[in-house]
């Protein structure tokens, strides 16, 4: 959660307005985000065995990083042509990447690593500290 990933979604309309983004500029953002993560998720759910959890993580991080800064870029020249085009594609990429490997397989992974007997447990705590991190990251 500390990737950015849950701010990208809540406040990415408030951010890109101050920094001089139409609303329409805002609302595609929006729709591409989320289209984005469903997309991905889905695609994820069919590469996560056959890549397997390294493949996807590494490939995860690597867009995930590109496609901040790319963000970045766009964010830091609002006015130029092709600031808004870049904005929306960033920001899908970026979420798409995130649900590539570093959204699910850190919710995965505990049901994976912990004896049978702890499963439920470890999951259960590896996933309370998860929505901890969101919560302390948007509050």
């Amino acid at each position: 959660q500390l990737s950015g990933v849950a701010n990208l979604f809540n406040f990415s309309s408030t951010y890109l307005l101050a920094r001089g983004f139409s609303d329409a500029t805002c609302a595609s953002v929006a729709v591409a985000v989320h289209a984005s993560n469903v997309c991905a998720t889905l695609l994820t759910a069919l590469l996560m065995d056959y890549l397997g959890r390294r493949r996807l993580l590494l490939a995860s991080t690597f867009g995930a990083a590109a496609c901040a800064a790319l963000l970045t870029l766009a964010a830091a020249s609002p006015l130029e042509p092709w600031a808004p085009p870049l904005c929306i594609a960033a920001a899908a990429g970026f979420v798409g990447s995130f649900a590539l490997g570093l959204g699910p397989v850190a919710l995965l992974l505990p049901a994976e690593v912990f004896p049978a007997a702890y499963r439920s447990t470890g999951a259960a705590l590896a996933s309370s500290v998860h929505w901890t991190a969101q919560f302390a990251t948007t509050s």
